[in-house]
């Protein structure tokens, strides 16, 4: 049991150093915005994979961190008799879950049509808004 909780602590603290990288990640996608956003003028490209990549950054974010209040729900509030037994291993579970779901959203962001579908809606819309504001623009 003590084990288990161990392995738990290690897998909370390789959770925390994830998120600080993505803090860092998410401060360069800010930083570069601007510069990501012309790229949608000139057919998206760069500006796809940068949008996917903000999305998914976010997206992980917030999944890691559900998951992670789960695994503490999982530990301090156990379900019956079995539950106490169980307790330490669905936390055990629900912490690697948390550790691995950047990873898994990554993964599904760039291999499925749910990516694609985001950057290039985003990309058409951007370009439209930006195509309308030069225009009104006086030269």
């Amino acid at each position: 049991m003590p084990l288990l909780l161990l392995g738990g602590g290690f897998i909370l603290i390789l959770c925390f150093i994830q998120s600080v990288v993505r803090t860092v990640e998410m401060t360069l996608a800010a930083i570069l915005a601007p510069v990501m956003a012309l790229g949608f003028l000139s057919g998206g490209g760069t500006a796809d994979v940068w949008l996917r990549e903000v999305v998914v950054l976010a997206a992980s974010q917030a999944v890691q961190l559900l998951l992670l209040y789960l695994a503490a729900a999982l530990l301090v509030l156990p379900a019956g008799p079995a539950g106490l037994a169980l307790g330490p291993f669905y936390f055990l579970g629900a912490c690697w879950v948390a550790w691995r779901s950047p990873q898994m959203l990554r993964q599904f962001a760039y291999h499925s049509g749910a990516g694609s579908a985001i950057g290039s809606v985003a990309g058409s819309a951007a370009t439209a808004a930006l195509t309308r504001l030069l225009t009104k623009l006086p030269l």
